[in-house]
């Protein structure tokens, strides 16, 4: 626009060099000699009307080009490597969609990726807009009612203004500047922060699931350890664990021979439980993720007549550990070793993604 302007302005001082050479003319050439060089025809006062009105085209509000130019100001940036399989960076833009400065502050956090070849995906007012920053404490309660403890996930939840919404990343250092400028942004409520409490228990295949088991160990019925069916084939043995105190029990089949070994826990003394499986885990929440999170414990899942019980002891899974090394206790039960991988939507329901 402003070269166009700039044109204009000199075609028109070429123009009031012409009409001053044309003037000099008029008066050196008879009347009779300008009306045979320009015959006075419909055509020619037809486009004489025409060109009577060449500027009107080129008229230009210049208050409102400012007022488009200024539009979208970015008034801060910071770029944050994340090191991901697709993505190489990102880049925070605090903006201002109405144009001002740094001291208005920002209504805006937009969000520009660079993938890991190094193209930069910079849309302008197209760009990832973040709506929410949402803090999940998940809490992991075992079937003894034991509180193993909180696991704090924080998530950026931004939207792609031109398809899908409700996306999400987890960058601990990219959440932490967000709050901190928002912190010191005169515009309010730019982007929601939410928090959401979540309690997680364990499965029978020792992955976690979104809600503990509501009857726990010390409310259980253990099993009937028949004595016309297993005989005892070792001493009981105590052992002193991380959240309470357990006797292991030995019993040796008289039809086949197999063996059977039993956990009887203090918390609910009288009943007996098949030990059915022990072993190590993990799990990874947002595996791909800067700040994903990946846990690691012990557990041993014991049977009783109608369900299972999941107890997250490594003292406990330690020494059956070695019980299944001992004659009285080779095959009773299953050593498995098991990562699984969790996935955690916007309102903080872990799905379990493992292959």
């Amino acid at each position: 626009n402003i070269g166009f302007t700039g044109l204009k302005l000199n075609n028109n001082h070429k123009n009031d060099n012409n009409h001053r050479n044309s003037s000099s003319m008029m008066k050196a050439i008879p009347l009779a000699t300008l009306l045979a060089m320009s015959p006075l025809t419909v055509q020619n006062l037809n486009a004489a009307e025409r060109i009577d009105n060449p500027n009107h085209i080129e008229m230009v509000d210049i208050d409102a080009i400012d007022d488009i130019q200024q539009e979208r100001t970015v008034v801060q940036s910071k770029e944050f490597p994340l090191n991901m399989a697709k993505r190489k960076s990102v880049r925070v833009d605090l903006v201002n969609s109405q144009g001002g400065s740094a001291k208005d502050g920002f209504d805006r956090i937009e969000l520009v990726f660079t993938d890991r070849f190094g193209k930069v995906y910079d849309r302008g007012e197209a760009n990832f807009l973040v709506t929410d920053i949402n803090n999940y404490n998940f809490t992991v309660i075992s079937d003894d009612g034991v509180d193993q403890g909180t696991i704090p996930l924080t998530k950026i939840i931004y939207d792609n203004p031109i398809g899908a919404k409700g996306l999400s990343i987890s960058c601990d250092e990219v959440s932490d500047y967000i709050n901190a400028q928002l912190a010191n942004n005169p515009q309010k409520d730019v982007i929601k922060t939410k928090t959401y409490n979540r309690k997680l228990g364990p499965t029978g295949g020792a992955s976690l699931q979104n809600n503990p088991k509501p009857v726990t160990l010390k409310q259980a019925k253990g099993i009937n350890v028949d004595p016309s069916e297993y005989k005892r084939s070792a001493s009981s043995i105590s052992v002193k664990g991380e959240n309470g105190d357990y006797k292991i029990h030995f019993y040796n089949s008289k039809s086949d021979g197999s063996n059977l070994v039993t956990c009887e826990p203090g918390s609910n003394p009288g009943n007996e439980f098949r030990v059915g499986l022990i072993g190590d885990f993990s799990g990874l929440i947002e595996k791909e993720d800067p700040s994903g999170i990946r846990l690691e414990y012990s557990m041993a899942i014991l049977n009783g007549d109608n369900d299972h019980y999941c107890l997250m002891d490594t003292i406990l899974v330690d020494k059956l550990k070695e019980i299944l090394l001992k004659p009285q206790g080779q095959k009773a039960f299953a050593h498995i070793n098991m990562d699984y991988e969790y996935m955690c939507t916007e309102n903080g329901i872990l799905a379990n993604t493992t292959e």
